[in-house]
C-alpha cells in the first residue's frame, strides 16, 4: 500500500514536508497545497519558493494545479515541467465556497461536458502525468457514476477519490459503498482520500 501526504494550505509546505520526512516514515508522495495560475502569472514567488527542487530533494513532490481554463493549466504545466517535474495533480475537489464560485474545484463537477472538454485539451496537450482528485459530485453522491466514465476516456495516472460530495464538505461519513463501486468501474490506479486518521 502506498501512502501519501495530502495538500494542507498554510501547514503542509516545504518546512513541514521536509521536518515530517526527517523524522518519520517517508510518504510515497506529498502533494502541494495547490497552486492558482491566472492569465498574469502560472506560478507565484510564494508559490514557486514552496515548490523549488531544491526545497523538496530527496521526497517525490507532486505540484497540485487548481484551474479551469485548459490554457493556463498547460502553461503552469509547461513551467512545471521545466523545472523537472514529471507528474501533476489536478484539483477536482477542494469545496471552498470562493473556490466553487469561481468555477474551480470541485465546482468544475458541476459542468460535465465543460469538464470533459478542458480534460480532452490538456491530455491532448501535454505529455506529462496527470492524475486527478476529485469528489464524487456536487449534490449527490449517484453524481460520481458519471464523472468516472468521463475519467477513463483519458489517460488519467491516478484518480484521488475524496467520497463524499461538494455539498456535504467534510460533514458526515464518507460514502464508502459509492467509493467500492467507482474503484470497480475504474480504468487507472485509484487512491482513497478523507478521514484518514
Amino acid at each position: 500500500m502506498n501512502l501519501y501526504f495530502a495538500p494542507l494550505e498554510g501547514i503542509g509546505g516545504y518546512i513541514y514536508r521536509n521536518a515530517q520526512a526527517d523524522y518519520f516514515e517517508k510518504a510515497d508522495k506529498y502533494f502541494s497545497p495547490f497552486l492558482a495560475p491566472n492569465q498574469n502569472r502560472s506560478i507565484s514567488p510564494k508559490e514557486y519558493k514552496d515548490i523549488a527542487p531544491e526545497h523538496n530533494e530527496g521526497i517525490t513532490l507532486v505540484p497540485q494545479i487548481m484551474a479551469n481554463n485548459a490554457e493556463i493549466f498547460l502553461k503552469a504545466a509547461q513551467e512545471l515541467e521545466q523545472l523537472g517535474y514529471k507528474e501533476i495533480n489536478l484539483n477536482l475537489g477542494c469545496p471552498s465556497g470562493t473556490v466553487v464560485a469561481g468555477g474551480r474545484g470541485a465546482g468544475m463537477l458541476a459542468d460535465v461536458e465543460k469538464l470533459d472538454c478542458f480534460l480532452d485539451q490538456i491530455f491532448r496537450d501535454t505529455d506529462l502525468r496527470i492524475s486527478v482528485k476529485t469528489r464524487i459530485g456536487i449534490e449527490r453522491p449517484e453524481e460520481g457514476y458519471m464523472l468516472m466514465k468521463i475519467y477513463n476516456q483519458y489517460p488519467v495516472s491516478e484518480v484521488i477519490i475524496h467520497p463524499r460530495t461538494r455539498k456535504e464538505y467534510y460533514k458526515g461519513e464518507p460514502h464508502l459503498d459509492v467509493f467500492s463501486e467507482l474503484l470497480a468501474m475504474s480504468k487507472h490506479p485509484v487512491c482513497y482520500n478523507g478521514n484518514l486518521f
